[in-house]
């Protein structure tokens, strides 16, 4: 942890009421000299002059331009595309998100344990379960299993880590060519438009980790979706609005693709009328896949404010300009 003077200022904490509690109680005990507010539980108990620092999930548009004395925004969120949406604050703030080891070490988790369900049929053997069918799939190995991970940010270079390891055959896609030294020499490197195609089309199992963008928005449509294999699976533990949701539903109800395990969608909560819910090749899932332990959170947060304080460079900072 950074060294420094205790952080005795005031924060705010901008995160939705089911997590505020947590957070709270994660944030005193990290945090013992500070000022800290909910912005769920303590509207009017405190000055919005008076707040320096703060931490949030999805702020609703002109939520941040009412803090007139920022210092730092700190967003849990990976992706930040909620927050730059909003034009009215003031974009020389420093923005930093928040690369926790314990949200990290979730998404892995997810990624994995999704894969595993696709690369051993547990979802075909399900729907076989509801006939009462008794039928073996023929086994396939792992190293010839094609996995493919869009997006290698810190999150997806761990999936796709941990992925080789498993001795998959990994490849990955990132929009620039840039050195990865901490990438397993056993994955495939993709990038550009022309690996975009490319990687989409060795992909039996689609592991999706890309942040949103204008670049990314919509990429996966219909026409991208249907270069991937017949009855791949699609994994989207990234952002809902990469996928073009109705085409995605369309190559489900077709065939094409097999199976698509979904843990973030266009709108969230996702509407009790949407069609995900009852389709019999979607497993739904309410935007976990990086949750992270609040205590060792809050304790990577103390260090970005002692580095504030200390005048030091801030680690992680967000580029409003690409939104990552």
């Amino acid at each position: 942890m950074t060294t420094g003077e205790e952080f005795a200022g005031t924060l705010l904490l901008m995160v939705p009421r089911v997590l505020n509690d947590e957070w709270m109680e994660a944030f005193r005990t990290v945090l013992p000299k500070a000022t800290i507010y909910s912005f769920a539980h303590d509207q009017g108990k405190y000055d919005v002059k008076d707040v320096e620092i703060l931490v949030l999930t999805k702020p609703a548009p002109g939520d941040i331009a009412k803090l007139p004395h920022l210092k730092l925004i700190v967003s849990l969120s990976r992706g930040v595309d909620p927050l730059l949406k909003d034009a009215t604050w003031d974009r020389s703030i420093p923005v930093v998100r928040l690369l926790d080891p314990s949200a990290t070490m979730s998404m892995v988790e997810s990624c994995l344990a999704h894969v595993l369900v696709a690369h051993r049929f547990h979802n075909d053997y399900r729907r076989q379960q509801q006939s009462a069918t008794w039928k073996k799939i023929p086994h396939v190995v792992a190293r010839n299993r094609r996995i493919s991970v869009l997006g290698l940010g810190d999150l997806g270079l761990a999936c796709a880590n941990e992925l080789a390891r498993f001795d998959f055959d990994v490849a990955g896609w990132a929009r620039s060519d840039r050195p990865r030294p901490s990438a397993d020499p056993r994955i495939q490197m993709f990038h550009g438009p022309d690996g975009f195609h490319t990687i989409l089309r060795r992909s039996d199992i689609l592991v999706i980790l890309l942040p949103l963008t204008p670049d990314t928005q919509n990429l996966l449509n219909k026409a991208t979706l249907s270069l991937l294999p017949a009855t791949a699976t699609v994994i989207n533990l990234g952002r809902g609005p990469v996928i073009v949701e109705q085409d995605l539903l369309e190559l489900l109800d077709d065939g094409h693709i097999s199976h698509a395990a979904l843990d973030v969608f266009c709108v969230e909560p996702l509407p009790k009328e949407n069609p995900f819910w009852q389709h019999p090749r979607v497993t739904v899932i309410p935007h976990m896949g990086a949750d992270g332990d609040p205590l060792t959170q809050a304790s990577h947060i103390h260090d970005h404010l002692c580095r504030l304080a200390a005048g030091e460079t801030l680690l992680n900072l967000v580029d409003t300009k690409t939104g990552y």
